[in-house]
């Protein structure tokens, strides 16, 4: 069980960036280390500046570069191709970086928490549930095929998620409609409020 008054709940996605910010909340709350520090840390860990080829997809998308979200639009381009290149998912390609990476933000998280790969929540659920109400973690999973990322937790109030993205899907009898993201953190019935749930990693205090 967690704290909520503790999430980094302020997060908003400029970007394709769920897996790392996700990654990046769920760390927070263990290390107090800023979202922004990881995208920074990511850039460092690759090496990656502005070329040709980046500034092609910039044009692509239509971003103009701004400082604030250079670094964010960086591992959206690079981060993506890297796992498919790979032949793996985001989320190994996340684990990996979090053991192997000298930068500080990935380092200094080793040293607080262990990361426990999960290729596929719904076969061990029951005893992912216990994890989060017993103990002191928080989940970074896939769901709807894989097409977002979240953070899921438990506290005194219940199962929550964190939404990254500027809007929430809330269901209705009319069907799926979208609203404006104001808090970032949303309760929902139990893990699989949105669907399954796919593969995931699971962040806990040592």
């Amino acid at each position: 069980m967690v704290s909520v008054d503790r999430i980094y709940s302020t997060f908003v996605q400029q970007a394709g960036s769920c897996i790392l910010a996700s990654y990046a909340i769920a760390s927070n709350y263990f290390t107090g280390i800023e979202p922004s520090a990881y995208f920074h840390d990511y850039r460092k860990h690759f090496d990656l500046d502005v070329d040709s080829n980046v500034l092609a997809y910039f044009a692509q998308i239509s971003y103009k570069q701004d400082p604030a979200t250079l670094n964010e639009f960086l591992y959206d381009y690079h981060f993506h191709k890297e796992y498919r290149k790979r032949r793996i998912t985001g989320l190994s390609l996340l684990s990996e970086i979090h053991k192997t990476s000298t930068q500080l933000s990935f380092h200094s998280t080793t040293e607080k928490v262990t990361l426990e790969d999960i290729p596929n929540v719904t076969a061990i659920k029951d005893k992912i549930i216990i994890s989060l109400i017993e103990k002191e973690c928080l989940l970074v999973s896939a769901f709807g095929g894989g097409q977002h990322i979240a953070v899921f937790g438990y506290s005194n109030n219940g199962f929550f998620t964190v939404e990254t993205r500027s809007y929430m899907i809330i269901n209705t009898f009319r069907g799926p409609i979208l609203r404006p993201n104001k808090t970032g953190i949303i309760p929902i019935n139990d893990l699989n409020h949105f669907g399954e749930l796919g593969d995931a990693i699971l962040i806990s205090k040592k």
